[in-house]
């Protein structure tokens, strides 16, 4: 599990690019009439970082949000949190782990077969993922709400 190592790294990356931008931004602001917004900014810095972590996620295909569909607070959140919330998911994972290999070679035919190991390992990596997809806007519903729904 390369999470927590990940995760320092972006929450390193994360506080030297916020540096970076409160000290530069006022200038670029300043001296560019077009300038775009900070949070936009900060967004398009960070948004390769969270790309990584989905990656890691999602294998093979993974969705990539775009830009409109992250916030800002969100993001540099995930990033500056994710060390702290990492550590304690990938212990979890590597205790379930040992006793998912536990339980399949040392027991071998008494085992249950009820999966509870693999089910408590899908349920590590939804918490981990959970935590990464926090940094994304919520969905909103359109004006006069869904219009599928008929009362009735």
């Amino acid at each position: 599990m390369l999470a927590p190592f990940l995760s320092v790294l972006c929450a390193l990356y994360t506080l030297y690019t916020l540096l970076l931008l409160i000290i530069s931004y006022p200038v670029q602001n300043l001296t560019s009439s077009a300038c775009p917004p900070f949070s936009t900014t900060v967004v398009s810095r960070l948004l390769p970082a969270l790309k990584l972590h989905m990656r890691f996620l999602y294998r093979r295909r993974h969705p990539v949000p775009s830009p409109d569909e992250v916030g800002a607070t969100g993001l540099v959140r995930v990033h500056v949190l994710s060390p702290l919330v990492a550590i304690p998911i990938a212990a979890a994972g590597a205790s379930i782990s040992f006793v998912w290999l536990y339980t399949e070679v040392l027991l071998g035919d008494k085992n249950d077969e009820k999966g509870m190991e693999y089910r408590s390992f899908l349920w590590v990596r939804q918490r981990w993922e959970n935590f990464v997809l926090s940094s994304l806007k919520p969905k909103e519903l359109p004006e006069g709400g869904d219009s599928s729904f008929r009362e009735g």
